[in-house]
């Protein structure tokens, strides 16, 4: 097989796949059936044949008293693995300990990659990240996430060779975006001098241009990807919130009580760590919190969309639908509930920052109390 695959074919496969997760809901399907009906079309989907044990190798390993993985994954016959496969039986839930063993593996046998599934969860390890464990998770998706295709993707068998550097890449200019706006919010000497020499404009000029309050940072300029807005025909409004801006720490009295009731009040502002934003609303406070997240971190958006913190009692407050939501704002891959009281604004907020970024400060400022 020479390793030739489609997004098409892939989603067909996985709608394919979807019908027989729910077809064994009551069933106990053992690891062989699992891998036979449902981990093997996957890879075979993926561009892998399975029927060539030099590509495919099952129960891979120098000898069983060392370990052996289920599957080694080969781009090219008679070469070292890229990557070694942990397959579990449908009905299992992969548990730390199975993650933990099947990095191990792979570490000692110098393998990059290491993928853990019972067919419907897949996830995908760096494991040879210099790191904890758990900070070497690539990715984590069922075959039935909106972007189950694009992650599983990134495994097929003519990608996964070039992934690390396309990983590296990508970090590497989220590390640099951080940096610049870091000097936007917080300009040095040497970065006001360089942006006047480049400009020809006077330093102080520059330094005015930088730190007025209507200036734009970078992180709180909102992309066109980012603020989409998806509604359901009838049941669902739509909104967009306006640019925000950035202001000086000390140009507000902030509230950090997270006890306070914000009913019949409305803000000016509000701030988590360096980060202030002015917002009018409380419901702008919480979308422009989701915004943020998304430019920070966005895998912990995503991850907050299937986190029971964010579970409502009706529908959730996150989302990869917009399904029961009354009013909804689209930030990247996710549905973000707008229709929530003062005090849920808030909540939330605070619950999205203490999930995403631990230790965040989180602060609110007041305008006035309504009449």
């Amino acid at each position: 097989m020479n390793g030739s695959w489609t997004h098409e074919e892939l989603q067909r496969c996985l709608t394919q796949k979807q019908q027989w997760v729910k077809s064994k809901t009551n069933q106990n399907p053992n690891e062989a059936a699992t891998k036979n009906a449902c981990i093997e079309p996957i890879l075979r989907a993926l561009g892998w044949d399975p029927s060539d044990d030099e590509e495919v190798v099952p129960e891979w390993g120098k000898s069983q008293a060392a370990g052996r993985a289920d599957y080694a994954l080969i781009t090219e016959h008679g070469g070292h693995p890229i990557a070694v496969l942990e397959a579990k039986s449908l009905t299992t839930t992969i548990s730390d300990k199975d993650v933990i063993q099947t990095l191990n593996y792979a570490h000692s046998q110098q393998v990059t990659w290491a993928i853990v599934t019972n067919g419907l969860s897949w996830r995908l390890y760096d494991a040879l990240k210099p790191a904890q464990w758990n900070e070497r998770l690539v990715w984590s998706i069922q075959i039935d996430d909106f972007d189950a295709a694009e992650k599983l993707s990134q495994i097929a068998k003519s990608e996964l060779p070039g992934l690390k550097e396309r990983l590296e890449r990508i970090q590497d200019a989220v590390v640099l975006k951080a940096v610049l706006e870091r000097l936007f919010r917080h300009p040095t000497a040497e970065f006001v001098a360089l942006l006047g020499k480049e400009s020809g404009l006077p330093e102080t000029r520059v330094l005015e241009l930088l730190t007025r309050q209507e200036a734009q940072m970078p992180s709180s300029s909102v992309s066109e990807s980012s603020t989409q807005m998806w509604s359901r025909p009838r049941q669902t409004e739509i909104h967009q919130e306006a640019p925000i801006s950035s202001t000086r720490i000390s140009d507000y009295v902030w509230v950090g009580d997270a006890e306070l009731s914000f009913q019949n009040t409305k803000p000016v502002a509000f701030r988590f760590g360096d980060m202030v934003i002015e917002a009018d609303t409380w419901r702008t406070v919480w979308i422009m919190t989701a915004r943020q997240i998304f430019e920070v971190d966005r895998a912990a958006l995503i991850r907050a969309a299937k986190a029971d913190e964010f579970a409502g009692r009706k529908h959730r407050k996150i989302d990869f639908t917009h399904e029961g939501m009354r009013s909804v704002s689209r930030v990247g891959p996710v549905f973000v509930e707008l229709s929530l009281s003062a005090n849920d604004c808030v909540k939330f907020a605070r619950k999205l920052l203490e999930f995403a970024l631990p230790g965040t400060t989180f602060d609110v400022s007041l305008q006035k109390l309504i009449p």
